[in-house]
């Protein structure tokens, strides 16, 4: 059974970065296991990445695919809680 996330969540950008990247190679990026990033992904579960790791993942799936999935999670939390429009990463970046 398939576990929902909600849509912007921190735990729905982990799954996308496990499913662009491939669990092992982004538990490689960040030395850690597969297990736990999909723990991550789990908003059942407590813990989520570092900065530091959050920053490694998003790097790597940014040269792959052109998408930083925590970032974007990240601006859209912020622009709710301030009460903006959210700008994607991609063009934050290109600007």
């Amino acid at each position: 059974m398939t576990k929902r996330r909600d849509a912007g969540s921190f735990e729905e950008a982990m799954m996308k970065i496990v499913k662009l990247l491939g669990a092992r190679r982004a538990a490689e990026i960040v030395n850690l296991s597969s297990k736990t990033l999909r723990d991550y992904s789990d908003p059942a579960r407590a813990g989520r990445p570092r900065l530091a790791e959050a920053l490694k993942l998003d790097i790597a799936c940014f040269q792959e695919t052109g998408q930083a999935p925590l970032l974007d999670a990240y601006l859209l939390n912020l622009a709710d809680t301030v009460g903006e429009k959210p700008m994607p990463a991609v063009q934050t970046a290109q600007k």
